[in-house]
């Protein structure tokens, strides 16, 4: 079962609205630093990234909601995301 996320803030300030949900919800989900969610963000937008972007990998690919196997997270990502601004 995927560990409860507060993904309504980004450190103690409120969430901005944004477009690569999936990144903050992955992020959160692996314990990322809020810096490391706001580089991937940058870089998402940078690279025109797909909406359901997860992360880079270093091979310079995005990761995506569509990669993970385990059915049961990628359903609480996607339910994490309806929560986002």
């Amino acid at each position: 079962m995927p560990k409860k996320l507060d993904v309504t803030k980004m450190g103690n300030k409120p969430m901005p609205s944004i477009k690569h949900k999936y990144i903050v919800a992955w992020g959160k989900y692996v314990d990322s630093r809020d810096y490391y969610i706001k580089d991937q963000l940058a870089l998402a937008e940078q690279d025109n990234a797909p909406e359901k972007a997860l992360f880079k990998r270093a091979s310079g690919e995005w990761a995506t909601l569509d990669s993970i196997e385990d059915p049961n997270l990628a359903a609480a990502l996607t339910d994490y995301v309806k929560y986002l601004p």
